[in-house]
């Protein structure tokens, strides 16, 4: 059966009143699909919401963790407390937005406990952190390397977590809006159903209106109802629209406030790395200062091990190299005629010149100070600089008021300086520091050997005196016993010494013994000792010397001594000497054996007449023994008396 004919045996009142109620169904029906759509359109928005303000609020939380690890390397390196301020701001902020995220998230276990995660790696960074904030600044460049690693580790663990609850939030917005979309054609559709199905109930409605003015009533009441419904809708849809809009300009607002703040932080990353390029270049050149500085205390310490001015002279030239890389020079001290300055050592490209020249010829040696020839400086070449140099400079040396020489320093490029100085006169001052400290060392080896020249030289004659004797007599025999080469010892005595002071004087005898010592000095070789053995004796260590050449070099000693006149108040002096001569293995194998023979000898000679050479008799050879032979010491000291005839 068609449905007219079923609506054609309803009763008139129950067909409109059928019709009316599908009419409205129908409506209603539109209403809910239209509202169903608005209301997941904010859902949406109010998701994609969500989702962009967790991901901000992670992104702030990475960011505090940054600051305060950016903090703490500007406080490790600089030692200023206010680098702790995105520390301390960090520690009372991330727990404040950490629970807003949780809020947000607690529907949601995966990503709350990824938020967990996310939440103890960044504590824990924060806590490392603190502790090395709690252990003072860092000493040198490995300490911060270990602090960057470390910080980057954790980081790099807490940027992935973070990375993971972002991309969970985007599939979960993205799942929405695909459900959303799938959604909308079937909405569509029972939309159009709807207002279909409304529209034809309408049209049954009007066809009805004439079988009753209280079924036209009821159907005009239901128009008035669905035109309110539809009035309500389409402001529905207006006020809908209105909220879209306002929350569209509201996150494009927040867009524009989030890119300023990216852009923002992008000059900041910028601005900390060029601060950490300039920290590495600061903490380069303070190990290059530090290298330097102990470089310099090595040097000075090592010249404080020099037992000689040569020796100090090999010192400097090695460190020159190594203190002032790319330079070249040489170390000048003043000769003893006091005009002169003569180099002692050279180095670098300045290592075969030999350099002599006068007091004038340096500017710094004129003026007492240093000079320095480079791009800036408008100081005149000194004329003792030879060869191509476009920078120098020469330094005075000069220690407890007295001038020692000059440090001359030159190099091939414009600019005399080191790899780490700022400036120019930051290497000067590296030079000027070290040519004081060479200038000491110098004046500290002079006095030295001065002390040590005085010590073992008589200050009369300038021949060795007897503690010298006793300290290396002992040490040439042994010499002379390892090698099985002769040694011999030579014992002279001036003849009528006594009377000699007695009648012009004890000034004349001093003269007569400097005449002496000189004749000595010129007479020895270079192996050989000449002492003054007290009084008028003198002893001569002759190394490798057989009895027959000490025989023969005493002979000539006696001769000259014959020849030598020392012109004195009351006239010229002639002198004569009687010498004792003892060698070794002939008249013992230890040093107190042979000055004794040599001692013995002597006496002989002046028995016998003086002015003549003895040797002492033979001995036969006794075994050795582990005996100790008495010390030098224990012999006799000064002018003994002989028994000689009188006047001797």
């Amino acid at each position: 059966m068609s449905l007219r004919g079923l609506v054609a045996k309803w009763p008139r009142l129950v067909r409109g009143r059928v019709i009316l109620v599908v009419a409205t169904v129908a409506v209603a029906a539109f209403a809910a699909s239209a509202y169903r759509a608005a209301r997941d359109a904010v859902e949406v928005s109010r998701e994609a919401h969500r989702s962009w303000e967790t991901r901000a609020a992670i992104d702030d939380a990475l960011d505090l963790v940054v600051d305060a690890e950016a903090g703490v390397r500007g406080f490790l390196l600089t030692g200023k407390r206010e680098w702790l301020e995105p520390l301390e701001k960090a520690r009372r902020t991330l727990p404040v937005a950490l629970a807003d995220v949780r809020s947000r998230l607690r529907e949601d276990p995966p990503q709350l406990e990824r938020l967990v995660r996310l939440e103890s790696l960044l504590a824990a960074s924060l806590a490392r952190l603190y502790m090395e904030v709690r252990s003072g600044p860092a000493s040198g460049h490995h300490a911060l390397s270990e602090l960057l690693a470390g910080s980057e580790a954790a980081m790099e663990a807490a940027r992935r977590e973070a990375a993971q609850l972002t991309v969970a939030e985007e599939r979960r917005l993205a799942e929405r809006r695909r459900r959303q979309s799938l959604a909308s054609p079937a909405l569509r559709v029972a939309m159009a159903v709807s207002l279909g199905g409304g529209l034809t109930a309408m049209a049954m409605a009007l066809l009805l209106w004439s079988d009753s003015k209280r079924t036209q009533a009821r159907l005009v009441g239901e128009i008035a109802v669905r035109t309110e419904a539809e009035q309500a809708l389409v402001q529905l849809k207006r006020d809908l629209e209105e909220r879209v809009e306002t929350r569209a300009a509201e996150l494009a607002l927040a867009n524009t406030r989030l890119q300023r703040e990216l852009d923002e932080r992008q000059r900041m990353q910028e601005e900390l790395e060029r601060a950490n390029t300039r920290l590495t270049h600061g903490l380069r050149d303070l190990e290059q200062r530090s290298l330097a500085a102990t470089n310099f205390a090595r040097m000075i310490d090592t010249l404080q091990a020099c037992r000689s001015l040569d020796e100090a002279a090999v010192v400097v030239a090695r460190w020159m190299d190594r203190l002032f890389p790319g330079t070249s020079g040489f170390l000048g001290l003043l000769h003893p005629s006091r005009d002169l300055v003569e180099a002692a050592t050279t180095w670098g490209t300045a290592a075969s010149m030999e350099v002599v020249f006068g007091l004038e010829d340096c500017w710094a040696l004129r003026q007492g100070r240093i000079h320095v020839l480079g791009e800036r400086a408008e100081s005149l070449p000194c004329p003792h600089l030879s060869g191509t140099a476009a920078s120098a400079a020469c330094l005075p040396l000069t220690a407890q008021g007295e001038l020692l020489g000059v440090l001359h320093l030159r190099s091939a490029a414009p600019r005399l300086g080191l790899p780490w100085a700022r400036d120019e006169a930051d290497h000067l001052g590296l030079a000027l520091l070290t040519a004081g400290s060479v200038a000491l060392a110098l004046a500290n080896l002079r006095l030295r050997e001065s002390l040590r020249h005085q010590s073992i030289r008589d200050p009369l004659t300038g021949l060795f005196n007897r503690r010298y004797l006793e300290e290396s007599a002992e040490g040439a025999v042994r010499r002379s016993l390892r090698s099985g080469r002769p040694i011999a010892v030579v014992m002279l005595d001036l003849d009528h010494f006594k009377a000699l002071n007695d009648e012009h004087g004890h000034a004349a005898g001093d003269a007569v013994l400097q005449e002496l010592g000189v004749l000595l000095l010129g007479l020895v070789r270079a192996g050989d000792i000449a002492c003054r053995y007290g009084g008028e004796e003198f002893v001569l260590i002759l190394p490798e010397a057989s009895l027959s050449d000490a025989h023969g070099r005493a002979e000539g000693l006696r001769e000259s001594v014959t020849q030598l006149q020392v012109r004195l108040p009351k006239g010229t002096a002639r002198l004569t000497a009687s010498l004792g001569v003892a060698a070794l293995p002939e008249h013992g194998t230890a040093a107190e054996a042979l000055l004794r023979a040599a001692d013995a000898a002597l006496y002989r000679a002046k028995a016998e007449g003086r002015n003549r050479v003895v040797v002492a008799p033979l001995q036969e050879r006794a075994a050795p023994t582990a005996a100790t032979p008495q010390p030098l010491a224990a012999l006799p000291r000064g002018r003994r008396k002989r028994p000689t005839a009188p006047g001797a």
